[in-house]
């Protein structure tokens, strides 16, 4: 092993399922009740699918293509109004959608949530715990390092 075979770069780009988790910290799963699908803990209710986001590390060139694509606009505008608390929060969620690539059995107004951009803006900025879990776990080398 050298530094330059340990590099988190390796693996980075493939990502990794996270786990959504409930307020109380426990994982989130996907049931069917009738027509509609909704949220439980229970891991072992009939047909449960794990709620998990699909991450890539901060160390991933697809992670940096996204967030700079993604942040240009709203870098300008700081630079020439300032930033309020707002902006901020904007940026924050920008950076931490620019991580997630997929996801699977995320509920949302009674149907499964597919997989896209807006999607993920609009799931992270409703359920800021899953913002904050995000923002947490893609910059945390380890959950890349030993799946690389």
């Amino acid at each position: 092993m050298d530094f330059h075979t340990i590099g988190t770069q390796i693996g980075s780009d493939k990502g990794v399922a996270m786990p959504v988790e409930s307020p109380a910290g426990r994982p989130l799963y996907a049931v069917r009740e009738g027509e509609a699908w909704k949220l439980t803990e229970n891991s072992k209710a009939e047909g449960a699918i794990p709620s998990t986001l699909q991450v890539i590390s901060t160390d991933s060139d697809l992670y940096r293509q996204r967030k700079e694509r993604d942040l240009p606009a709203l870098t300008m505008k700081d630079l020439k109004t300032g930033q309020s608390l707002t902006e901020r929060d904007e940026r924050r969620l920008i950076t931490c959608s620019a991580g997630v690539v997929g996801m699977n059995g995320i509920v949302w107004k009674g149907q499964m949530l597919e997989y896209s951009e807006e999607a993920v803006l609009e799931f992270l900025h409703v359920y800021r715990q899953a913002l904050d879990q995000v923002d947490v776990y893609i910059a945390d080398r380890a959950n890349f390092f030993a799946k690389a």
